[in-house]
């Protein structure tokens, strides 16, 4: 369990390198459950499992709109 963490993170930290540029577009979690076809609990456990980051605006959640399109394109590794 704990190497599959550790890649996790691994893969996380070069995703957030290599993909995020400075004028990427940032959606809540209506906007990705809505385009892409997935559940709120879905979402909730790609940010408990560390698959996908996100950042933190008060209490709301955002996420990294290329960062999902790239993952899902590529197909989620587990």
């Amino acid at each position: 369990m704990k190497k599959n963490t550790a890649k996790n993170q691994d893969r996380m930290k070069k995703s957030k390198q290599s993909l995020l540029q400075p004028f990427d577009i940032w959606v809540d979690k209506q906007d990705v459950m809505l385009e892409f076809h997935v559940s709120e609990r879905t979402l909730y456990n790609w940010r408990i499992k560390k698959i996908l980051p996100f950042a933190r605006l008060g209490k709301k959640i955002i996420y990294n709109r290329s960062l999902i399109e790239q993952m899902l394109k590529n197909g989620m590794q587990r």
